[in-house]
C-alpha cells in the first residue's frame, strides 16, 4: 500500500462477487477516530480499487468543520483543512460503474487553535542583582494539556536558548550582569504544536548618580538671590522626583521646603546665611541621591554709627 497520508482508511477488501457481477461494493474498514488541530491540514485515503471511485463528505457534529480538497481520481486520496473546533464525521463511500458501497466513517474532533498566554511585566535593575520572578499565564486551545519551555536572550531577541530546568509557569532568573530578555515556549498535547508569550525584558540600569546644583551667591542682608537650579540625576529608571531641603545650621540639619519639588527652586528674602540640596529620587526602587550643597550667604546688615553733631 503507498500513501502519502498521515490518517488511513484501509479498504480491505470488495465482498458480494455474484456470477452477475458487483452486488455490493463495501468491505471498507478504518483506524479509528482520530483528534486534529484547528487550522491544521491533514492527509487521509483509502486503497484504490481499478474500477473504483470514492466521493468524501464531511458531516457536521458537534460544529466541527473543514474543508476537503479532492485528489485526482478516482479520489481515494484527500486533503482536509480543519477550520472549526468540534466534532465532525468524515465519511466515504465507493462506488463502481453499477453499485455504490456501505458508507465507511470516522469521527474526527477538531481541537480549538493553540493560543499563547500572557508573560509578566519587564523590570529594570541594577547590576549584579536578581530581578523579581517571572510568570506567564497559562495558553488556552490545543487538547488542555500543556509543557513550558523558558528560553532566555543576551543578543535583544536575536538567538534564544533554553533555560535548563524552567518548565513551569514561573521562573526566578537569579543575579543578571547583562539586560536579558526571556519568554516561555507553550506546547500543547494533541499534535497542536507550540506558541510562544510575549517577552519580558529585564534591563539593567546604570546606578542612580546625583546631579549638579548651581553655584553659591553672596547677597545681601534681606534681599533675595537668583533662584537656584540642579541638572538632572543619571540611570536609575528615567523617572525622577525632587524635594528641595535647607539648612540654617551649617547643613547640621536639613528641613523640606513646601512644594519645592522641581529643578529650580526661587528662594525669597533671606536674612542669614542658608544651604540649599536637592534630593533626587528614581522610580523603580532606585533610591535618591542628593546633589551638592549651595551656599547663599548672607552679609550682615549694614548698621549706621551715631548720629553726631559739633
Amino acid at each position: 500500500m503507498k500513501t502519502k497520508s498521515k490518517h488511513l482508511l484501509i479498504l480491505l477488501s470488495l465482498l458480494g462477487v455474484s456470477a452477475g457481477g458487483w452486488s455490493q461494493v463495501g468491505g471498507l474498514t478504518q483506524t479509528g477516530d482520530m483528534t486534529v488541530c484547528q487550522n491544521a491540514t491533514e492527509s487521509y485515503g483509502v486503497v484504490a480499487t481499478a474500477g473504483s471511485t470514492y466521493v468524501w463528505t464531511l458531516i457536521a457534529g458537534t460544529g466541527g468543520a473543514g474543508i476537503i480538497t479532492p485528489g485526482a481520481d478516482p479520489n481515494n486520496l484527500i486533503t482536509v483543512s480543519w477550520t472549526t473546533p468540534g466534532t465532525c464525521t468524515l465519511q466515504v463511500v465507493e462506488s463502481t460503474a453499477t453499485c455504490t458501497g456501505l458508507p465507511v466513517t470516522i469521527l474526527v474532533t477538531v481541537l480549538p487553535v493553540l493560543v499563547p498566554g500572557t508573560a509578566s511585566a519587564s523590570q529594570m535593575i541594577l547590576s549584579n542583582t536578581a530581578p523579581l520572578p517571572i510568570s506567564a499565564t497559562a495558553p488556552s486551545g490545543g487538547n488542555g494539556a500543556y509543557t513550558y519551555q523558558w528560553e532566555f536572550s543576551v543578543d535583544g531577541g536575536g538567538t534564544w536558548s533554553a533555560v535548563t530546568g524552567a518548565t513551569d509557569l514561573t521562573y526566578a532568573p537569579g543575579i543578571l550582569t547583562q539586560t536579558t530578555m526571556y519568554h516561555l515556549i507553550q506546547t500543547s498535547g494533541g499534535r497542536c504544536g507550540s506558541v510562544t508569550t510575549n517577552a519580558v525584558t529585564i534591563t539593567i540600569q546604570a546606578p542612580l548618580m546625583a546631579g549638579t546644583a548651581a553655584a553659591d551667591q553672596t547677597i545681601c542682608y534681606n534681599s533675595t538671590p537668583a533662584p537656584i537650579s540642579a541638572t538632572e540625576p543619571t540611570g536609575g529608571n528615567g523617572v525622577y522626583t525632587y524635594q528641595w531641603e535647607y539648612s540654617i545650621d551649617g547643613g547640621a540639619t536639613w528641613n523640606v521646603i513646601s512644594g519645592a519639588i522641581a529643578l529650580t527652586y526661587e528662594p525669597g528674602a533671606l536674612t542669614q546665611t542658608t544651604k540649599y540640596h536637592l534630593i533626587q529620587t528614581s522610580g523603580g526602587g532606585f533610591g535618591s541621591v542628593t546633589t551638592n550643597v549651595v551656599t547663599l550667604t548672607v552679609e550682615p546688615q549694614i548698621m549706621t554709627s551715631q548720629i553726631w553733631h559739633n
